[in-house]
């Protein structure tokens, strides 16, 4: 009878007395870990040891979207800075991708366990919670904090405070754009691509040029190193992307970039999204972006103005001539354009066959078969493909080339980016193919226009 009173009790006592607990942030609860016992020692970054566990408080400086990893686990790189200066890149493993709503920037956060593997490279031990303790630009902290947490905590802000680190958004121009780095915007709107429900991506220019890309492509009208990309991820209905117009200036805030490569791209979270805002004409910021513009284009821009007139051919006069923006449903248009970029660099050349369409691959080889996807009597065919984006007063495109049209193109691609184009094209399935274009009478008009405006 003892013995089970005494097991009733210490079972009661178990279930019944309420363990402590401590007040929290919600973003505390992304990872589902369970809050491990807080460590009275935190090392500085650069006190740690190759493949040791240690605990940090640092500052989040910026944190890449979350990717799915070679197993089930979804994966993100946290860039963080303690009161030292010294930088740490941390992958963070977690069951779901929820990272977008547990960091943000200028967040302190304490990851208990933390392991450097080389190179201001760390990831996190099996099981690591990682909390939000506090933000950069508020008083106090957003949880109960240890004594060495407090300290750890006052250490960053004094540092920052120091080096003049702030939180805002400062407004960037392109050239100015750095890698890893977060900003606003003000920019003309070339493009807008939907990529899927949930993805927007934007293409915007201020006619600056970035230095850090290396790799420029020459013979574009405005090459890789002044055009940005810019993902905005969320739905595209509530961010109101379809009232976005081509040729407009808008302000775009809270942009982040990450490594840069060949191209500039930049991108908005859901988390921070802030509808774009088209600017003024009278407002300072517009006339600077404008006059920028008229710098960028100079003198061909006063020539490309100019009304000159040229005789297009009989068959051109068959179709009328009409706005990209007003080709809604399929079939053959004329249109006049200005053609920006072409790529690849150099034209594609595919064996394509002639019935089913299909691409000879690595992995598929029908050129010595007799017989293609079931097919009977198959006859490959050999195509030169090469794709342009061209624009006119109202929206852009891109079409594609084939074959003797690709020859000619690049023949003559240089002088035809002087002036406006005449082709007919074919509107199918959302893609526009090239039928036929004036090359030859805008290949006149452009050598005369060198004469009368060398270079």
């Amino acid at each position: 009878m003892y013995r089970r009173d005494t097991c009733f009790r210490a079972r009661s006592e178990y279930f019944c007395v309420p363990k402590k607990s401590q007040p929290m942030d919600s973003r505390r609860l992304a990872f589902s870990v369970p809050r491990q016992q807080s460590s009275s020692t935190f090392k500085n970054i650069k006190d740690l040891r190759t493949n040791e566990y240690a605990a940090i408080v640092a500052l989040v400086k910026r944190h890449l979207e979350p990717i799915k990893s070679k197993g089930t686990d979804y994966v993100t790189t946290v860039d963080v800075i303690d009161e030292l200066g010294s930088a740490l890149d941390v992958k963070i493993f977690t069951k779901t991708p929820r990272f977008a709503n547990f960091f943000h920037e200028f967040d302190i956060i304490r990851i208990p366990s933390v392991k450097l593997i080389g190179g201001g490279k760390a990831v996190t031990g099996h099981g690591s919670n990682v909390e939000v303790l506090a933000h950069l630009s508020e008083e106090g902290s957003r949880v109960y904090v240890t004594e060495s947490e407090r300290e750890k905590i006052a250490r960053l802000r004094e540092y920052m405070a120091s080096h003049q680190v702030s939180c805002a958004w400062p407004l960037l121009k392109i050239k100015d754009i750095r890698e890893y780095s977060s900003f606003s915007l003000i920019a003309m709107l070339i493009s807008i691509k939907e990529e899927t429900p949930s993805l927007t991506v934007l293409l915007v220019v201020d006619f600056t040029a970035n230095s850090l890309i290396k790799n420029i492509v020459k013979n574009a009208w405005l090459c890789n190193d002044m055009t940005l990309y810019i993902k905005v991820w969320g739905n595209r209905k509530e961010k109101k992307m379809n009232e976005l117009q081509i040729g407009k200036i808008y302000h775009i805030k809270k942009l982040r970039t990450d490594k840069l490569g060949m191209t500039l791209e930049g991108r908005i979270s859901e988390t921070f999204f802030e509808p774009l805002t088209p600017l003024d004409e009278h407002s300072s910021e517009y006339q600077s972006i404008m006059q920028t513009r008229s710098e960028f284009y100079g003198r061909n821009s006063a020539a490309q103005d100019q009304q000159i007139e040229t005789k297009m051919p009989e068959k051109y006069e068959l179709f009328n001539l009409c706005r990209i923006t007003d080709i809604k449903a399929a079939g053959v248009y004329r249109i006049r354009v200005k053609v920006l970029l072409h790529y690849p660099f150099v034209p594609v050349e595919a064996t394509i066959c002639h019935k089913c369409k299909f691409i000879q691959s690595e992995t598929y080889n029908f050129k010595c078969v007799s017989s293609c996807k079931n097919l009977s009597s198959c006859v490959p065919i050999k195509e030169k493909i090469l794709k342009i984006q061209v624009k006119d007063a109202t929206g852009f495109i891109c079409i594609i080339l084939k074959n003797k049209l690709v020859e000619r193109f690049m023949q003559i691609e240089r002088n035809l980016r002087r002036e406006n184009l005449d082709c007919i094209v074919l509107h199918k399935d959302r893609v526009f193919f090239m039928l036929d274009a004036n090359f030859d009478v805008q290949n006149e008009v452009c050598q005369k226009m060198c004469l009368e405006y060398p270079m």
